[in-house]
């Protein structure tokens, strides 16, 4: 399972809260229009994107401040990265 709990990503005058869980195994679709913080909440989730305050489980284990490298999560960019 994935969580998300009181989760605050600022970047300049931007800030994004955000608590919300996933079941293993589910598939979920972040939607909303531009700059409403889409990419930067998955960012944060993948570790591409530092996070403030809050907390990030994968499956029990916190992962909020881990390298991206070394979470059990994969990230496909809009962009051509």
């Amino acid at each position: 399972m994935l969580t998300v709990k009181s989760l605050l990503v600022q970047h300049d005058t931007f800030s994004l809260r955000a608590d919300w869980s996933v079941k293993s195994g589910s598939r979920t679709v972040v939607i909303g229009p531009s700059g409403a913080g889409k990419s930067t909440l998955i960012g944060a989730v993948a570790g591409f994107v530092d996070v403030a305050k809050g907390q990030i489980t994968l499956d029990g284990a916190d992962i909020s401040h881990a390298n991206p490298a070394n979470r059990d999560i994969a990230m496909l960019f809009q962009d051509g990265n």
